[in-house]
C-alpha cells in the first residue's frame, strides 16, 4: 500500500498528465519577451552609452564593479526582460504536461538479508584494510604506478561486496535497452564523433596559451621519457592521470596535433550515453533525442572539445555521477550509489571541475530527502556509499598531495576562490583587502578576509556568469566568439523555468540545480568570472534543460 506522500506524488504527477493546454496568446508573449531580451542584450552590448536615461544601469555597473561595454542599462534591461519571460512562461505552462514523461517510481522495499549480509559487510572491511595499507604506502614513499593495483583491487572487492548485497536483497541491477534503440545511439555517437572530428587537425589552428605544457608532458609520458605518479600531480599542478590519460591518444596515433585533441573529443564524446540514459528516465525519451542533438552541436562544447586541454575530461565525470546517483535511488541499490561516489571521485583525477558531480549528487539527494520523495533512512544509507565511493577513489590522490607536495596542492585548489587576491587586487586596492584581517596563505596563494567585499564579489560573478550566456562581450577565454548559451540561449531559459515551476519533483529537480549551483560554484564563486573553461560541465544541463 503507498505511504502518503507517494499518494501525492501519484496525484500530481496525474494533474501533470491532464492538465489543461496553456493559452496561446500567453506563450506568444513570454516567448516574444525572451527574444525582445536577447536582442536588447546583444544590441546593448555594442551599443555607446548614453547619458541621463543609463544612469542606472551605469551605477549598478560601477558599483558591482561588472565591467560591461556598451550601454549598460540595455543589457541589463535585456536581462530583466529574459527574466520576466522565463517567470511568464513557467507561470503559463505550470499544469501543462510533457509527452512522454516518466514518474518517479521507487522500487519496492527488498528482504533485508540477514546473515548474508553481515558476511560480505565483513568482506569489505578486509578491501578496506587493502586500501590503508595503499594510503598509507602513497603517503610515505610510493612512486610511479607502485599501488596502483593494489588500489584498484580493493575498490573492486569493495564494490563486489555492494554488489552481492543487493542481490541479497533482491535490488533489480540489470538495465534495458531495446535494439532499435541500441542501433539508433550506436548511429548518433557516429554523428556526434564527426561533428566532433571533422578537420580536427586544423581548426583551430594554432595550441592555446598554457596547452604547450599539457602537450610535452603528455609527449613525454607517451615516448617513455617521464614515469609518472599515477596519483601525483602533473601540469600546472592539475592531477598526473589526466596527462595520463591524454599520453594514451599520443603513444597510438603519434605526437601530433590531430592525437592530442583526439583525446579532448572522445572524453566529450563518452558524456553521450549517460546523458542520454539520464534525460531519458527524467524526462523522456522525446527529449533525450533533443538533447544529445544539441549537446553535439554546441560551440560552447566543440569549443574544448577540440583543444587540447583537460576541462573536457570533466563532464563524463559529472554526467555518469549523476545517473548512477539516479539509479542508486530509483532502486535503492548500494552497489549504484558505490559506483555513483567512485565516478565522483574520479574528479579527484582530471579537472577540478569535475568534483562538481559528487556535490551535485548530494545535493540532489538532499533535495529528495527534503521534498519526501524517498524514505529518509534509505537517503542517508545512499549518499553514506556515495561519499564511501568518494573517498576510496579519490583519497589516495588527496593523501599524495597534501603529504607530498602540500604547497603544489594548496595552491591548485586556491587559485581560483574568489577571495584570492590576485583577483581582488584588480578591483581594490590592497588597504581595502587587510582592513580587518591580514592575508591568509594557502599553498603560495594568498586570501583575503572582507566580508563587506565578499558580498560585492559574489553579486559581481552572479550577474557576469548570468549574462555570459547571453552576451559575448563578456566572455574571452580560448577560442569563445560568442555567448556560452548561444545559438540556444531562448531554448534553455524555456526548459530552466518548466523545470524551475516543478523544481519539487525529483526528476525536473535535477536539471536546474545542475545548471543554477553548477554556474555559482564553478564561476560566480571563482576568480574573474566568467569562468567559461571551468563551466564545462554545465553544457549537459545546458542541453537538456
Amino acid at each position: 500500500m503507498p505511504s502518503q506522500h507517494e499518494s501525492a506524488w501519484a496525484w500530481s504527477e496525474a494533474e501533470e498528465a491532464i492538465g489543461p493546454r496553456p493559452h496561446p496568446i500567453g506563450l506568444i508573449v513570454s516567448i516574444g519577451l525572451l527574444v525582445a531580451g536577447e536582442l536588447v542584450m546583444g544590441s546593448g552590448a555594442q551599443a555607446l552609452p548614453t547619458q541621463g536615461a543609463t544612469s542606472l544601469g551605469a551605477a549598478l555597473n560601477e558599483s558591482l564593479k561588472l565591467g560591461l561595454s556598451g550601454d549598460p542599462a540595455m543589457v541589463l534591461g535585456g536581462a530583466l526582460l529574459l527574466m520576466v519571460g522565463v517567470a511568464a512562461f513557467a507561470w503559463m505552462t505550470r499544469r501543462s504536461g510533457l509527452e512522454g514523461y516518466p514518474r518517479f517510481r521507487l522500487d519496492a522495499a527488498h528482504p533485508s538479508g540477514g546473515w548474508a549480509m553481515r558476511n560480505w559487510l565483513l568482506v569489505a572491511v578486509l578491501g578496506l584494510v587493502v586500501w590503508l595499507a595503499v594510503l598509507d604506502g602513497v603517503v610515505k614513499d610510493a612512486t610511479g604506478w607502485s599501488g596502483v593495483l593494489p588500489w584498484l583491487a580493493s575498490v573492486a572487492l569493495i564494490g563486489v561486496c555492494w554488489w552481492k548485497i543487493d542481490r541479497v536483497r533482491g535490488i533489480r541491477l540489470a538495465l534495458h535497452v531495446d535494439r532499435a534503440e541500441a542501433i539508433a545511439l550506436g548511429v548518433a555517437l557516429v554523428a556526434a564523433f564527426a561533428v566532433f572530428a571533422l578537420r580536427l587537425g586544423d581548426v583551430p589552428n594554432s595550441l592555446w596559451g598554457d596547452e604547450g605544457g599539457f602537450f610535452t608532458l603528455a609527449r613525454d609520458v607517451a615516448n617513455g621519457h617521464v614515469t609518472p605518479d599515477f596519483f601525483g600531480l602533473g601540469t600546472y599542478g592539475y592531477p598526473m592521470a589526466g596527462s595520463i590519460y591524454q599520453s594514451i591518444w599520443l603513444g597510438l596515433f603519434g605526437a601530433n596535433v590531430w592525437a592530442w585533441r583526439l583525446g579532448s573529443v572522445v572524453a566529450a564524446l563518452a558524456a553521450i550515453l549517460p546523458l542520454y540514459f539520464l534525460v531519458r528516465a527524467t524526462l523522456g525519451r522525446r527529449v533525450a533525442w533533443i538533447s544529445i542533438a544539441l549537446y553535439a552541436v554546441s560551440p560552447y562544447l566543440l569549443t574544448y572539445a577540440r583543444m587540447g586541454y583537460n576541462n573536457a575530461q570533466s563532464i563524463t565525470v559529472v554526467v555518469v555521477t549523476m545517473a548512477l546517483t539516479w539509479l542508486a535511488v530509483r532502486r535503492d541499490s548500494r552497489l549504484y550509489a558505490f559506483l555513483a561516489g567512485c565516478a565522483g571521485g574520479l574528479g579527484f583525477f582530471t579537472h577540478t571541475s569535475a568534483r562538481f558531480g559528487f556535490v551535485l549528487a548530494l545535493g540532489w539527494l538532499l533535495w529528495v530527502w527534503i521534498t519526501h520523495r524517498a524514505r529518509g533512512r534509505s537517503l542517508l544509507m545512499t549518499g553514506g556509499v556515495v561519499l564511501l565511493g568518494v573517498l576510496l577513489v579519490g583519497g589516495p590522490a588527496v593523501a599524495y598531495g597534501v603529504s607530498r607536495y602540500p604547497v603544489a596542492f594548496g595552491d591548485k585548489q586556491a587559485e581560483t576562490l574568489f577571495n584570492n587576491v590576485f583577483y581582488a587586487r584588480d578591483l581594490y586596492p590592497d588597504e581595502a583587502l587587510t582592513a580587518s584581517f591580514g592575508l591568509i596563505r594557502v599553498g603560495s596563494q594568498d586570501l583575503f578576509y572582507e566580508p563587506g567585499l565578499y558580498a560585492t564579489l559574489l553579486a559581481r560573478g552572479i550577474v557576469r556568469t548570468s549574462l555570459s550566456f547571453h552576451t559575448a562581450s563578456l566572455v574571452s577565454e580560448n577560442y569563445l566568439v560568442g555567448a556560452l548559451a548561444e545559438p540556444l540561449g531562448i531554448l534553455y531559459l524555456l526548459g530552466l523555468g518548466w523545470c524551475l515551476v516543478r523544481v519539487r519533483r525529483p526528476n525536473y529537480a535535477m536539471w536546474p540545480a545542475w545548471f543554477l549551483v553548477g554556474a555559482f560554484v564553478l564561476s560566480a564563486t571563482a576568480t574573474f568570472p566568467p569562468r567559461a573553461a571551468l563551466m564545462l560541465p554545465i553544457v549537459p544541463a545546458l542541453a537538456a534543460a
